[in-house]
Order: C-alpha cells, then sequence, then structure tokens
C-alpha cells in the first residue's frame, strides 16, 4: 500500500489493492505478510468510504488467521490479538452501513476473544445505550474503567447511561469526571447542564450552557436551554439578546431549508414566547407546501398487513404509543385503557411503551403493555404488526419525534393517527407528506375549519384525554391548609386568583396583565405555585410586580410544592384560575375545571395558545375565551366581581361533568373514540 504522500494517495492505494484483491495476488505471499497486507487495504478502503471493500478485505483477513489457528500454524496469542482488532473494525463498518444488529454481534465476538480490548467495550455501551438498554451499556463501561480508563468519552457515554436509569447523581459524576479528563469536551457539556435543570440549580445550569455556546455557536438546544434556565427564574434581563440570537438562527435554519417545510422542533416552538407572527408563517409555509405534494401520501405501501382481512373480524384492536418519561400521557392512557376495556368486549386496547426506563411501572398490566425500542425500528414494527391493531395512535410526537418517525414509516397499522400537538399541520411538522400520518385528531377550536391541511382530520367533540384516574367519580375536598396558611388571617376573606402554572410559562405580558387585575380587585389575593427551592424565581417576581404596580406584591402568595391530593384542595380554594398565553397552563385548567372553578383564558394562534380555549368551548364557555390582552384583563374583573357569574360558570361546568358526553368522563370519552375508530374503519374498507 502506497504511503500517504498526496491528496491522491489513498484513493490510487485503494485502486491497486482492489486490483490485487481480484488477481488474487497474495498466494505468492507469505501468509502473515498478507494478512498485514489485507489488514491495511481494510484500513485504506474504509478511510475512502469503500465500505464493501473494507469489510471483504477484512473478512478475508479473518479467514485466513481462522485457518491457520484450525491447522496450528500460529500461536493462540497471535490469533486472537489479530482476530479481536479485524472484529472490531469490521464491527464499525457495520455501523456505519446502518447494520446495528450486526455491529453488537461483531463487537461481541471480538470481547470473547480479548475481554480487555477497551474500544470494544466502549462501541458495544454506545450500542446499547441507543437501544435503550442503559445496564447492559454500564457493563461494559464499568470494564473500561476498571481497567484504568483515561477516555473522556467513556465517562461521557457512562453518564448517558445513568441518565437514561434516572440516577442523576451518578450521571452529574460522570460528566464532571469526563470535563476534568477533557474540559472542552461539547458531548459532555448540554446534559450535565440538563440535570442541573432537573435539580433546579438554574444559576449553574445557565452556567452551563452558556458554556456550550461558548464552544459552538450554532448549537440551537444550549441556546434554548440558556433561554429556559432564565425563564424558570423569573429572570427577564436577558431574554432580549437571548430572542434576538434565537431568530437569528431560525432564520439560518429556514434559509437552509429553502423550499422544504421546516420541523417545528421545541428550539423553533420556543419562537411562541416573542414572535408568534414568525412562527405561524413557518407553519403556514409548511402546509402550503405539503398540499402541493399532497398526492404522495396515498403511495404508501406496508408489508404487515391487509387492511381487507384484518377488518373481517368482530375484535377491534387499537394500540396506543407513548414514551415512558411522559407523566402526563403515561398516567392518562392507562385510565383509557381500563375504559376500553370496560366499555365493550368489541374494543381491545394496547399500549407500546418506547424505552424501559419505567418498565417497573407497568408489572401489573403486562398483556396490554408492550416495550420497543426506538433503536430498532423495523423489530418495533413487527412487533406491533403481529398483535394486528386496525388503529395506532401517536399520543406524543413532540417527545419522540424522530424516534417515532422511523416506526411508524414502517406502518405496522392500516391507519395511523396523531393526536394534534405542536408538531401538527398548525405546527408545520405534520406538514412534510413522507410522515405516514392518516389523521390528525383535533377539534373545532384547536384547528379552525379555514385550516388547509394535507391530513385528513378527525374532528371531535374535545381532542383531549381526561387527565388523571385519580380524578374518576365525584371529588370530595376539604380545605386547603397550604392556602390557609399562605393567606393568614386576612379579614374579610379575600378573593383568591389562582395561577397554577410552571414559572418558565410566566412571560412579562400574562404577569404584568395578573398585576392589573390584581390590583383592580379589591381585597384580593393571587396564588402562584413556586416551590420553595426556587427562591430566585420568587424574589424576581416580586421584583418584577414592585417595578410595575408599586404595592401589589402585598397580594402575591406562594405555594409550596404539593402532592396531588393538596394541590387539588389549593385549585378547589380559588375563585377564579388565570390561564398563561403563550403556552396554556393545560393539566392545571383542565384541573381546575373538572373542580368547577372558572378559568380565563387568552387563545392565539399558536397550539399551546389555543387548548385551554378548546377545553372551555366544550363546555359551553365560550365567554371566557378572549382574543386579546386588554379583553382577558376586562373578562378576568369582570368574572371576580360577579358572584352572579361565577355561579352560573359553576352551574354549567358541573352539568357537563355530569352529562353522558362529558370530555372529563373518560369512559364516555373512550366511547366516543370508539365510535370515530369504526367510522374510519368502515370508510377505509369501502374505498
Amino acid at each position: 500500500v502506497l504511503p500517504v504522500v498526496c491528496g491522491h494517495a489513498l484513493e490510487y492505494s485503494a485502486a491497486l489493492c482492489n486490483a490485487l484483491l481480484q488477481h488474487n495476488v497474495g498466494e505468492a505471499m507469505p501468509l502473515a505478510e498478507l494478512i498485514s497486507w489485507l489488514s491495511d487495504a481494510g484500513a485504506c478502503f474504509h478511510t475512502i468510504g469503500h465500505l464493501k471493500d473494507a469489510d471483504a478485505a477484512y473478512a478475508r483477513a479473518q479467514s485466513l488467521i481462522e485457518d491457520l489457528q484450525a491447522k496450528g500454524k500460529c500461536t493462540e496469542e497471535y490469533a486472537r490479538n489479530q482476530l479481536s482488532r479485524i472484529l472490531y473494525n469490521r464491527a464499525v463498518i457495520a455501523s456505519e452501513s446502518g447494520e446495528s444488529a450486526g455491529e453488537a454481534k461483531l463487537l461481541q465476538l471480538s470481547l470473547e476473544l480479548d475481554a480487555s480490548l477497551e474500544k470494544s467495550h466502549y462501541r458495544l455501551a454506545r450500542h446499547y445505550n441507543k437501544a435503550g438498554q442503559p445496564s447492559q451499556a454500564l457493563y461494559h463501561l464499568q470494564a473500561c474503567v476498571s481497567a484504568g480508563s483515561t477516555d473522556a468519552r467513556v465517562y461521557v457515554e457512562m453518564g448517558h447511561s445513568f441518565l437514561h436509569l434516572g440516577q442523576l447523581t451518578q450521571a452529574q459524576v460522570s460528566y464532571e469526571r469526563a470535563l476534568e479528563l477533557e474540559d472542552d469536551l461539547l458531548e459532555a457539556i448540554p446534559p450535565l447542564a440538563s440535570i442541573f435543570m432537573q435539580l433546579e440549580e438554574y444559576n449553574e445550569a445557565w452556567a452551563m450552557y452558556r458554556r456550550a455556546m461558548q464552544l459552538d455557536s450554532t448549537l440551537p438546544d444550549a441556546l434554548l436551554g440558556m433561554f429556559e434556565a432564565k425563564l424558570k427564574i423569573a429572570d427577564w434581563s436577558a431574554l432580549s439578546f437571548l430572542q434576538t440570537r434565537l431568530q437569528q438562527m431560525v432564520t439560518a435554519q429556514l434559509a437552509q431549508a429553502g423550499d422544504k417545510p421546516l420541523p417545528i422542533s421545541p428550539f423553533v416552538a420556543s419562537l411562541a414566547v416573542f414572535n408568534s407572527s414568525m412562527l405561524n408563517a413557518i407553519a403556514t409555509r409548511n402546509t402550503q407546501s405539503a398540499v402541493r405534494n399532497v398526492r404522495r401520501v396515498v403511495s404508501y405501501q406496508s408489508p404487515y398487513y391487509d387492511l381487507r382481512l384484518a377488518f373481517a373480524s368482530k375484535i377491534v384492536n387499537i394500540a396506543y404509543i407513548v414514551h415512558s418519561s411522559s407523566d402526563f400521557w403515561t398516567s392518562n392512557v392507562e385510565l383509557l385503557l381500563a375504559c376500553h376495556r370496560d366499555n365493550s368486549a368489541q374494543f381491545r386496547a394496547s399500549l407500546y411503551v418506547v424505552d424501559e426506563r419505567r418498565k417497573e411501572k407497568w408489572s401489573d398490566m403486562q398483556e396490554t403493555v408492550h416495550f420497543i425500542s426506538s433503536a430498532e425500528p423495523d423489530a418495533a414494527a413487527r412487533l406491533i404488526a403481529n398483535h394486528a391493531p386496525r388503529v395506532l395512535i401517536a399520543l406524543e410526537l413532540a417527545e419522540l419525534g424522530a424516534e417515532l418517525e422511523r416506526i411508524l414509516a414502517l406502518l405496522p397499522a392500516p391507519i395511523q393517527m396523531a393526536v394534534m400537538q405542536e408538531t401538527s399541520p398548525i405546527g408545520g411538522v405534520f406538514s412534510d407528506v413522507d410522515r405516514p400520518i392518516s389523521f390528525i385528531m383535533t377539534d373545532t377550536s384547536i384547528t379552525p375549519s379555514a385550516m388547509e391541511t394535507p391530513e385528513r382530520l378527525l374532528v371531535l367533540p374535545c381532542a383531549f384525554v381526561p387527565r388523571f384516574p385519580v380524578m374518576r367519580g365525584p371529588l370530595v375536598l376539604s380545605s386547603s391548609a397550604a392556602v390557609q396558611e399562605a393567606i393568614g388571617d386576612m379579614s374579610p376573606p379575600p378573593f383568591v386568583f389562582a395561577a397554577f402554572a410552571p414559572v418558565e410559562l410566566i412571560e412579562p405580558s400574562v404577569f404584568h396583565a395578573w398585576l392589573v387585575i390584581l390590583s383592580s380587585t379589591p381585597n384580593s389575593v393571587l396564588l402562584l405555585s413556586v416551590p420553595e427551592t426556587n427562591e430566585s424565581a420568587r424574589a424576581n417576581l416580586l421584583a418584577h410586580a414592585e417595578e410595575v404596580v408599586p404595592g401589589v406584591s402585598q397580594h402575591i402568595r406562594f405555594l409550596p410544592h404539593l402532592e396531588r391530593e393538596e394541590y387539588l384542595r389549593a385549585l378547589a380554594s380559588a375563585h377564579l384560575f388565570l390561564d398563561t398565553w403563550v403556552r396554556n397552563s393545560f393539566g392545571s385548567a383542565m384541573d381546575a375545571l373538572r373542580l368547577a372553578v372558572p378559568v380565563v383564558t387568552l387563545r392565539g394562534e399558536w397550539f399551546h395558545s389555543r387548548y385551554t380555549g378548546s377545553l372551555l368551548e366544550f363546555l359551553g364557555l365560550n365567554e371566557l375565551v378572549t382574543s386579546t390582552p386588554d379583553a382577558y384583563v376586562r373578562r378576568a374583573v369582570e368574572v371576580a366581581a360577579s358572584p352572579v357569574i361565577r355561579t352560573r360558570i359553576r352551574a354549567l361546568t358541573q352539568l357537563r361533568h355530569d352529562g353522558e358526553v362529558g370530555w372529563l368522563q373518560p369512559c364516555a370519552y373512550a366511547r366516543l373514540l370508539e365510535s370515530a375508530y369504526v367510522r374510519i374503519l368502515n370508510d377505509a374498507v369501502v374505498h
């Protein structure tokens, strides 16, 4: 093999290697020399990207060594050393060729020959982490550490494993060790910052994300992390700079996308906080691009099912996909599965959970809950298809993203649906017609009838799954000790506003509106849910309040973190719930309505600013849905000033709760879904 002495040396060497291999020149060489030459040829081919030729050269070298070993013409030590390294190189090639299973098998064979080969342990650990098997990954990473590894990447991968397992302290130690070994290792900094966010150490998180941006100023996730860290402590001093930088990066992404749709990632979606018009322009652009190519949607073919045969039996199998890290959906889909089971013997529902991090949560539902790996989409699709679901519903595309797309692209079910989210047509991601979604579950409030979309919309009275199993049936709640402590001995008892949104949803404009409402309502207090551990947020909010309306801070009360039952008691103590704007406080608003507490919201153009309005309109409470900040303030003040209005709203809300079609009645909602699924399937069979 020629030495690399000029720009074309590798290509020329590869051409010579190929010619020599084809002419069996090795027959005239000593075997040891030929094996060495083949290994060099494999490395040469690999370097220039000729993966098949590289693997062929390594495979031939492997075959010669195994032949020598079988004939006893080489030492065991020589054979093991050579074979373990060749198998490792072939594993690298398999990985780059997209053959994940082949990579793992070759690495395991390599370690059987030489258990001390650190690079094989490391790559196999990476494979297991990608496959959602962090425990197996840790076994191999510990082998590297036990051997005295000083490779910072080993500790980064170990941090990933601990993070997957939810062991934050061990993950933090691993990432910090990686940075001790290599202080500018970018791979360790963002995940360490995310740990600080989870530990509510927001200033440390800010510093870490800023450090990442200093190393690479084009990292969108790091910029978004800086943005969120400041919002978490209600520190709005740096938002102007961050907003400008974020807008510049999104503009650059748009330019790079050309005429193709730009996925509405969490990073792009954060535009809603300060530039919803730009965000809506992106969504409209994406949708128009998709509508021009909508005919391509019908070209999908799946190897897994025949629709007519699948619908021939009377049992209707339906399936949901959720991610194990989602508390909201995992709680609600468990309730939904139970309702499907109780409603009728005709429907059989199952759940597919991506990632096994919380496998123990589902230990008592093994017959209906199945675990799949996003790292092996074909195996996941086959498992789903083997259970023959007629309808497959993706509940959280924002969380799963590309992981779920790889599975859905194989069409494991004849009808594949998604719940309207920020990644739906109003957000533009599903406007990319290469994504195999047949229907979007929505309602007329979330998706205006005039909206042009490439997907068919399944329009329901309300598009959302009822919240929390503990809320089935009537609620009988005593007074809240936390609220009593926060209010103290105010006489007469004050009018209580509640705004239980996470701190990061409280952006300046909505907070200023709350202050105006508070100052316009005599003898009132505003309850905010800010954990006692987040002293920075409490101090900043009070300082903002004094700056905008002097003296109003005396009427703001903070509640600590509350367990579920006490949280419901506190919420039930409120006279009026104030919703956030850019992103509605969806879960808390739903809970408030379940407790018949009136909710005032402002409906915007972006999905996250529309879903509380959806709930209110379904309950017939359109009067509580406003469209401008001034109207929001006026309506809240009017409702607060009128006991008659509040009593009427509570009575109407309670009436809709008790109705048979109420969305807060889980089994009634499940029947509504079942009826919609049957209509869709009948239509699909006919056409």
